[in-house]
């Protein structure tokens, strides 16, 4: 294979793994709670503005663009990284945990949890 092809082949499938990545996130967050604020990613592929093999985060006024050639070499760090970055945004006191949700995620249950001490 040509080097900038091999290049760009892996940047791609990077990108396969950051999005896989950014939808656990975001999929684990509804499935957990209801009346939280918003939150909704975009792929590169569908947004022109947006460099090539990334991700756009919005949560609230608040953006993040996540590249993959930044984050291909600690693909594990982008879960916990963007759960971070969501809590300090996404003010839960208004939240719900969904009540017949079986999957429901145990980093925002606590995160929950901290908002509703009163339970």
């Amino acid at each position: 294979m040509d080097g900038d092809l091999e290049a760009t082949y892996g940047e791609y499938l990077a990108a396969q793994e950051l999005q896989r990545s950014v939808d656990s996130v975001l999929i684990a967050y509804r499935l957990t709670l209801s009346r939280a604020p918003e939150v909704e990613s975009i792929p590169s592929f569908r947004e022109p503005s947006l460099p090539d093999h990334s991700i756009r985060v919005r949560c609230g006024d608040d953006s993040l663009t996540l590249l993959a050639r930044e984050w291909s070499d600690r693909m594990d760090e982008v879960r916990p990284f963007l759960r971070e970055w969501i809590r300090a945004r996404a003010p839960l006191e208004n939240a719900r945990l969904r009540p017949r949700s079986r999957r429901r995620d145990p980093f925002w249950v606590e995160q929950w949890r901290k908002a509703h001490p009163w339970g």
